[in-house]
C-alpha cells in the first residue's frame, strides 16, 4: 500500500466528483468539493491467469470532517471495497486510514486556495474475465458520512507472450523511478504555465511494457484526441508526444522483463471537454515520425488508451458540456458588442478566444487578482462561476438546466438579494389556478424588486415583469 499527499486546485465552482476509471466505468455527482476520484488500472499479474489490479484513490479533505487535537487536525476514514462475480465474493477488503494536518498547513492552504487530498493505493490480484462488481464505501468517522458507489469492470487477460501494455496512469509529478499520480480523468490541474519547457518532474502517463523485444531501439508515441467528432476542425491542434526508448534484454529473459515507461505529455493546449489518449509502442525510432493514426495502430507492437476530461482550461473553470453552452452562459451577462463577439464565433478556437477575451475586457480591469494558488485570477470571473453553479443546484427546471430559469438569470446577474419572501398563497394564477406558489426577492442597496410564479405547479418560476438589462452584472 503506498501514501501520496496531492493539491488540487480549488475550483470556485461545484465541482464533479468522479466515480470510476478510465473509459466507461464513471458516474458523476454534483458536490461542493470532489468526494473522491479514483482511478482502477490493470497491471500483469505474476501468472497468465492472474491480473494484479490497483485501486488509486484520493480523499479530499474538505470531505472530511478534521477534528483539532492540540497541535494538529485530525481525520479518520475508512475504505470498503466488496467485488463479486454473479452471486459469488470474490474479494472483501477493508482498510482505515488517519490524516494529519499541522496547524500552519491548515491555515495555509486556506489562505492559498490549495485543496490537499490524501491518496492511497490498495492493490489485489484478480483472475481475468468480464462481469466482476464492484462496490466501494468510504467513511468518515467524525462525521458518519458514507459516500459510496458500484459499478461493473472487465479485468484485462496479458497472455504469457508478445509485448503487450498496461493501463495508463496519469501523473503530476516524477522524481527518478517515482511518480506521484493524479488520480481521476481530469486532467485541469496538469496545466503547465504558458511556454514552459516538458521537463523529467513535468506530468504526463506511466506504463508498463511487458515483454519488450530484446536489442531493440522502440518508439513511444502518445496523442490526445477529442472524443466529440465535431471539435476535430482544421487548425485544431492537440498534444503529442514522440520519444525512443531503448530495450535490451537478453533473449533469455525477454520472455519475463518489463519497461517501464515515462511519457510526458502537455495537457495545457486542451479546452473544457472530454478527450482519449492513445499510446502506440513502435517496432523502430523512425516510426515516431508516422502521422497517420490508423498506421501507427497497424504498426504498434503494444496500444493503450484511456478516457481523460477537462473541467478547468486557461483558469476558467467553464461549467457546461460544451463551447456552444460556455458561449450561452456568458451571454446572460454580456453588452451588446460581447454578445456579437461571442455569438459570431464559429470554430473551437474562435469560441475559446471569444471565451478568453471576454474575462479580459477593460470592465473586469478591478477583478484582477493573485487568483487561486497564486496563479493569475479574475474575481468577477469566479463569483459568475459560483452563481452559475449555484443555480443550476438550486433553480433546476422542467425545461434545462438551473442557469436557464429566470431566478437562475437574475441570480447570475445580481448575486442573492438582500430579503426573499417564498408564499404559497394568495397570489393569482394567470392561468386559473386561484392561488399558486410565488417568491420575492428584493435587492435593497440597487432598490430592485423581480416576482416570480410558479404558475403550471411544476417548479418553474417564471418571472413577471422585465429581467435585468442587458449587459447587468453586479459582482463588486
Amino acid at each position: 500500500m503506498k501514501r501520496w499527499l496531492l493539491f488540487w486546485l480549488l475550483l470556485p465552482v461545484t465541482a464533479v466528483a468522479q466515480w470510476g476509471a478510465p473509459g466507461t466505468r464513471t458516474d458523476t455527482v454534483p458536490v461542493r468539493h470532489p468526494r473522491v476520484a479514483f482511478d482502477l488500472l490493470d497491471f500483469q499479474g505474476p501468472s497468465p491467469d492472474s491480473t494484479r489490479v490497483d485501486l488509486y484513490f484520493a480523499v479530499p479533505y474538505p470531505s472530511l470532517q478534521f477534528l483539532y487535537a492540540i497541535d494538529k487536525y485530525v481525520a479518520d476514514y475508512s475504505v470498503n471495497i466488496h467485488i463479486s462475480s454473479g452471486d459469488t465474493t470474490v474479494l472483501d477488503r477493508y482498510a482505515a486510514f488517519t490524516v494529519l494536518e499541522r496547524i500552519a498547513e491548515h491555515h495555509e492552504a486556506e489562505l492559498s486556495g490549495l485543496a490537499r487530498a490524501d491518496a492511497e493505493q490498495l492493490s489485489f490480484r484478480l483472475a481475468p474475465r468480464t462481469g466482476y462488481t464492484m462496490h466501494v464505501t468510504v467513511r468518515d468517522f467524525y462525521s458518519r458520512r458514507e459516500f459510496d458507489t458500484t459499478f461493473t469492470f472487465a479485468v484485462r487477460a496479458f497472455g504469457p507472450s508478445g509485448p503487450a501494455l498496461s493501463d495508463l496512469l496519469l501523473y503530476r509529478e516524477r522524481h527518478g523511478m517515482n511518480v506521484v499520480p493524479s488520480i481521476g480523468p481530469d486532467v485541469s490541474s496538469l496545466e503547465r504555465e504558458s511556454g514552459s519547457p516538458l521537463l523529467e518532474s513535468s506530468g504526463g502517463m506511466f506504463a508498463e511494457l511487458y515483454r519488450p523485444p530484446a536489442q531493440a531501439q522502440l518508439g513511444i508515441v502518445a496523442e490526445v484526441f477529442p472524443s466529440n467528432e465535431a471539435a476535430n476542425e482544421a487548425g485544431t491542434t492537440f498534444p503529442r508526444t514522440a520519444l525512443v526508448i531503448g530495450s535490451s534484454p537478453s533473449p533469455e529473459t525477454a520472455h519475463a522483463a518489463s519497461e517501464p515507461l515515462f511519457i510526458p505529455l502537455d495537457f495545457t493546449p486542451l479546452w473544457n471537454g472530454h478527450y482519449t489518449v492513445h499510446a502506440y509502442v513502435l517496432p523502430s525510432a523512425a516510426d515516431t515520425n508516422v502521422s497517420d493514426t490508423a498506421v501507427l495502430a497497424r504498426r504498434a507492437i503494444a496500444q493503450a488508451e484511456r478516457s481523460i476530461v477537462v473541467t478547468m482550461s486557461h483558469g476558467i473553470p467553464i461549467l457546461g458540456n460544451s463551447l456552444d453552452e460556455a458561449i450561452a452562459q456568458l451571454l446572460l451577462i454580456a453588452n451588446s458588442p460581447e454578445a456579437d463577439s461571442l455569438s459570431n464565433a464559429r470554430t473551437p478556437r474562435e469560441k475559446e478566444n471569444a471565451i478568453l477575451a471576454f474575462w479580459a475586457d477593460k470592465r473586469f480591469a478591478s477583478a484582477r487578482s493573485a487568483g487561486i494558488g497564486g496563479r493569475a485570477g479574475n474575481r468577477a470571473m469566479e463569483i459568475f462561476y459560483q452563481r452559475v453553479a449555484y443555480a443550476d443546484a438550486n433553480f433546476p427546471t422542467s425545461y434545462g438546466p438551473g442557469w436557464k430559469s429566470d431566478r437562475g438569470r437574475v441570480y447570475i446577474a445580481l448575486g442573492p438579494p438582500s430579503t426573499m419572501d417564498r408564499e404559497t398563497e394568495a397570489f393569482a394564477s394567470s392561468y386559473g389556478s386561484p392561488q399558486v406558489p410565488y417568491e420575492i426577492w428584493e435587492y435593497a442597496d440597487l432598490h430592485l424588486r423581480y416576482t416570480f410564479v410558479d404558475d403550471y405547479l411544476l417548479g418553474d418560476y417564471r418571472i413577471r415583469g422585465a429581467p435585468p438589462p442587458e449587459g447587468t452584472f453586479v459582482w463588486e
